[in-house]
């Protein structure tokens, strides 16, 4: 089991005009769906450990998961109890208030006593093995949330959360806004002018730029080169684009033409369509069994009037 994550971060010379009690902090982390017979290395378990201890040391606010759910054809009717047990439950239990009406049936699978956790909401993206059977993506959004209640997936191309003051999140299911690129550029654009702000956070599976892994280049290319051009037109900053398909750890500026002051972490975006520029990458050994997380927190600070930082790590595998 593999899991990635990628964090691309805006820099530019404007302000952010952040309410001064602005603070958000979140975590994500992308392909968790390996199913436990697979999963020799228990790397999904080892990561919601990682994911509980980050949460004890600094509480957030929201878990974003980065699509990939269920492996490897996404989620089916006839195992809904068992994956969702194994794949929501076991890892992320810490995170959960399982108090939906189906939550007894699952419950079991959480190691947490309910007085020891957190409960935050998941925002959940889907990626392109949870459309391999038909009706995995409904199943996601609608029958999920009867086990994990604060469990949500977009029920169309992009759904805006005003997930704090002065923080929009903007999730976009990039697996079938890259099929037709193009002409679906405009739902992303439409998403990041609905989106309140100050500060923006795209989730999505796919970051928009091609992998140097060879994973899907031409489809990458072409959906990244589209999403960057409707960044461009919706003409609004854009500081974190978090993703999940690749096998590193990577830390971006956008656009390549700018430079950051202060962390590389804080500022807004230019607008501009240029591409990002990759500032810190690490690729995870598949053989390995390590898994990858990224924490980002935002708050009302002194550099640009806003700042970011963002941390991520990859168990075992050294990712820094």
């Amino acid at each position: 089991m593999l899991l990635a994550l990628c964090a691309l971060v805006a820099c530019a010379d404007e302000p952010v005009d952040t309410p001064a009690a602005a603070r958000l902090s979140l975590l994500s982390v992308g392909d968790l769906g390996t199913p436990a017979a697979e999963d020799e290395t228990g790397a999904r378990l080892r990561v919601g450990d990682a994911l509980a201890a980050e949460d004890r040391r600094l509480p957030v606010d929201a878990l974003v998961l980065l699509g990939d759910n269920f492996y490897p054809d996404g989620l089916g009717d006839h195992e809904l109890v068992p994956r969702i047990a194994e794949n929501v439950v076991a890892p992320l239990c810490h995170f959960l208030a399982l108090d939906g009406p189906r939550s007894p049936e699952v419950e079991g699978a959480c190691g947490v006593p309910r007085d020891a956790r957190h409960p935050v909401p998941v925002h959940a993206t889907l990626g392109n093995h949870d459309y391999g059977l038909e009706r995995s993506p409904e199943l996601q959004r609608r029958v999920v949330p009867e086990f994990v209640p604060r469990f949500r997936v977009p029920s169309g191309l992009t759904e805006v959360i005003e997930i704090a003051p002065g923080v929009s999140l903007v999730l976009l299911e990039t697996q079938k806004i890259y099929e037709q690129p193009e002409a679906n550029a405009a739902w992303v654009t439409d998403a990041l002018l609905e989106a309140k702000g100050p500060w923006r956070i795209v989730a999505a599976h796919h970051p928009p730029l091609p992998l140097d892994d060879g994973n899907d280049f031409e489809f990458m290319t072409r959906g990244g080169a589209a999403m960057r051009e409707a960044v461009a037109a919706a003409g609004v900053p854009v500081q974190l684009w978090l993703a999940g398909p690749s096998r590193s750890c990577r830390l971006c500026s956008w656009p390549a033409s700018q430079s950051c002051t202060g962390t590389p972490a804080a500022a807004t975006a230019s607008r501009t369509a240029a591409p990002p520029r990759v500032m810190n990458s690490k690729s995870f050994p598949s053989s390995s069994g390590s898994g990858g997380w990224c924490a980002a927190t935002m708050r009302h600070g002194p550099f640009a009037s806003s700042s970011a930082s963002v941390t991520h790590d990859a168990l075992a595998s050294g990712c820094s």
